[in-house]
């Protein structure tokens, strides 16, 4: 574990390793609390009932545990306000082949056709920049939002991102587009999960 702080931080940010169990604990209660206010996580669970969509994303952690298995860039801020994990894409995911292992999955099942959707769009991505930095999970706890820890946090990624000379890729919603845009993101392109569903970005950024 390293602290990544500089002048003017309110709070150190940890990056630390998935085996790192107090951290991967702790970060993914920060992801879960901070996901479960967002439009399409209530969109997808059905229902704008804060019962029911913290009880969808209770059930959903197990998903989100699974993918720290790949990642490798997992960041805190010490407070536990903010936190993301990341994975180098392809070194960590193989892009083409999780597309074309998601085609015959039902079509009723949302969380696959989110999946179908997203990886399609991190699939363009490497085709038309190489290898990047895909942000996989990323948010900041709400009551502790507008205060810096998000920003301190996607700094930390960005800072590697722009030292291996890499683009960093997100999907991102309409409340988190104007943090990524002040962090020099760029819309790549709408990705559309089914036609009644809100609006999700594919935002890239060139390093630096």
């Amino acid at each position: 574990m390293s602290a990544l702080a500089s002048a003017g931080q309110r709070q150190p940010v940890l990056h630390f390793a998935k085996h790192d169990h107090v951290l991967v604990t702790s970060s993914l209660m920060t992801i879960k609390t901070a996901i479960q206010d967002g439009r399409f996580v209530r969109y997808c669970s059905g229902s704008t009932e804060h019962s029911v969509v913290q009880q969808y994303v209770a059930d959903y952690a197990d998903t989100i545990l699974q993918s720290v298995k790949t990642a490798d860039l997992l960041f805190q801020t010490s407070n536990e306000a903010a936190a993301a994990w990341c994975y180098r894409v392809p070194e960590q995911l193989p892009v083409v082949d999780v597309v074309e292992s998601l085609e015959d999955q039902s079509e009723s099942d949302i969380g696959m056709i989110t999946e179908r959707v997203f990886n399609k769009g991190r699939s363009s991505c490497f085709q038309a920049h190489g290898p990047f930095i895909y942000i996989h999970w990323f948010g900041t706890v709400p009551s502790m939002q507008r205060q810096g820890y998000g920003g301190q946090v996607m700094k930390a990624i960005t800072d590697i991102a722009d030292a291996e000379n890499k683009w960093t890729y997100l999907e991102a919603s309409d409340q988190g587009y104007h943090l990524y845009i002040r962090h020099g993101f760029e819309v790549l392109e709408e990705l559309r999960v089914t036609p009644d569903a809100p609006v999700m970005l594919g935002m890239g950024r060139p390093p630096r």
